[in-house]
């Protein structure tokens, strides 16, 4: 994602929405993490969650980061859970990738983008 970011920074604005912990180690722990993370109770649970994943994964500068409301308000609109990725152009959804054996094939979004970058407007968020 950070090398489409990077290749197209200038045709389209990429927004990186944190989510509720998919594996919670107080709800639905995988017992294959250094450190378990609980599920978040606050919004500042949250954030903090959040900061942990871009101390440990590095977002390209193109990326606004943000985070789901407590009511999952993102996450139940787009069934983000526990990855995923779109293109909203004009309000709508242009790209919604489907997982082939439980994975997505990011290159699809590069394409999408070269294809029809030239339909797409860098514009700051709710433009």
């Amino acid at each position: 994602m950070n090398d489409i970011a990077s290749r197209f920074a200038d045709t389209a604005t990429f927004v990186f929405v944190y989510i509720s912990e998919a594996h919670a180690g107080d709800e639905w722990p995988i017992n294959q993490l250094d450190e378990e993370i609980p599920r978040h109770r606050t919004l500042d649970d949250r954030k903090r969650a959040a900061s942990g994943f871009l101390r440990a994964f590095s977002l390209h500068d193109a990326f606004l980061v943000l985070l789901d409301t407590m009511e999952d308000a993102f996450n139940n609109a787009f069934a983000s859970w526990p990855f995923r990725f779109w293109v909203i152009l004009d309000g709508r959804v242009a790209l919604k990738p489907h997982p082939v054996d439980a994975s997505y094939d990011v290159n699809e979004l590069g394409r999408w983008l070269v294809n029809h970058g030239n339909e797409c407007k860098v514009r700051g968020p709710g433009a």
